[in-house]
């Protein structure tokens, strides 16, 4: 599935200026990963790295953590299973030479998380707009394409469908129009547009989806069938991402800091981790303060060997999505009242999360990409401790609680 920069402008803007409803060419998200061999989206998407070193004689007995190549096997002619992986689409030029386009896409069994960035110029270097999708997947029947391509139908229920624009015209001119019933436009931050109008979710319900060689590729929207899915395929691929030994759901329990305590969670699909943390307001993980839900992907670098005598992996993360939920009205009221957390042009609103990917207080911590260590044992993975960090940026010792595998 694709979704154009155009598509989204001709869908939000042209339907105003022209006074009428909503015809869009509808071109459903893209993303794709980058498969085992190490391949990695161009301006930013760290993905697959080199397999750890071997083990440096004297380390822990943990070892390094395994990167387990994907098999290529040939063409699928039996309907796919599953699309479980993280899939990275590396920088594309517009077919048109308008732009261009990279993202990811992360499949669990059942559910998906979609990340587009759309950017002006050919090299994926000036942000214009940003979507985020997420939903639920259904794999269906096989098909025969007119071309003798081999296909499998794709049903898709999308929940969440976000938008941001980093253009201040077209931010002035959404705001002006009261697009999607919204008049709080700003630059770089997310708008919910599930329940607009003015965009046609139906044709993202129907796909089709061809995956060989660790490659995956969407239908291409332009060629609709009777039945109502696209009768082609697209030229956009996706890589699949190699997985590693971290696969799986992870838990940290409850740990405190100071008067306060905190418990994270992390969903590792691929090379993509979702993670979801909670912060409380004492020190036994009752009154809860805050929810933080982001995604980011990872490479592994090479084994290092800490002053503790302990055997850990370089890991370089990279952030491509980061939202914030104040749970506690006291301090919201403070957060509103001192401008300490501005974001976008609302106010903070109990339990209801913001995009807080640009705003400033973010960004300017630097840690959109970050150098971490890992330690990763059958059932227990320990990250370093921010608070000691070397010259180079990793951290210099562990955190004193590890996460726990789940599954």
């Amino acid at each position: 599935m694709k979704i154009t920069e155009l598509s989204l402008l001709a869908l939000l803007i042209v339907p105003l200026l022209s006074g009428c409803g909503s015809d869009s060419e509808s071109e459903p998200p893209v993303a794709a990963p980058a498969e085992g061999s190490g391949d990695s989206p161009t301006n930013g998407g760290v993905i697959a790295g080199p397999p750890p070193e071997e083990p440096i004689s004297g380390g822990s007995a943990a070892g390094p953590i395994p990167v387990t190549d994907v098999p290529f096997p040939g063409p699928i002619y039996e309907p796919i299973s599953t699309l479980k992986g993280s899939w990275v689409q590396e920088c594309m030029e517009e077919s048109d030479g308008g732009g261009s386009q990279k993202g990811v896409v992360v499949y669990n069994n059942e559910s998906f998380q979609f990340y587009e960035n759309y950017y002006s110029d050919n090299t994926c270097q000036n942000l214009t707009a940003r979507v985020e999708m997420s939903g639920s997947y259904l794999l269906g029947d096989l098909v025969d394409l007119d071309s003798g391509q081999i296909a499998t139908n794709l049903s898709q229920d999308i929940i969440s469908f976000q938008l941001a624009y980093y253009d201040s015209n077209i931010i002035a001119s959404l705001n002006e129009n009261t697009v999607c019933g919204h008049s709080t436009w700003a630059v770089g931050e997310l708008q919910e547009l599930k329940n607009c109008n003015d965009f046609d979710f139906e044709s993202f319900k129907k796909d089709i989806v061809n995956i060989e060689n660790n490659q995956m590729v969407y239908g291409d929207f332009d060629f609709i069938g009777e039945g109502g899915y696209p009768t082609q395929l697209e030229n956009k691929i996706l890589l699949k991402q190699s997985v590693t030994n971290l696969e799986g759901e992870w838990l940290q329990e409850c740990a405190v800091s100071g008067q306060q305590s905190y418990r994270d969670e992390l969903e590792i699909i691929g090379q993509a981790v979702l993670a979801k943390g909670i912060s409380y307001a004492d020190t036994s993980c009752d009154e809860i303060l805050a929810t933080q839900v982001g995604t980011y992907l990872f490479e592994l670098g090479k084994q290092r060997i800490l002053a503790s005598g302990e055997m850990v992996t370089e890991m370089v993360n990279t952030n491509i999505s980061l939202h914030f939920a104040i749970n506690d009205s006291d301090f919201i009221t403070q957060v509103n009242t001192l401008n300490t957390l501005n974001c976008g042009v609302t106010n903070w609103l109990e339990s209801e999360f913001k995009d807080v990917f640009d705003c400033d207080w973010v960004t300017n911590t630097g840690n959109m990409v970050f150098s971490e260590i890992i330690k990763a044992d059958s059932n227990e993975l320990t990250f370093g401790d921010s608070e000691y960090l070397g010259g180079d940026g990793f951290p210099t010792q562990l955190d004193s609680e590890p996460y726990v595998r789940q599954n």
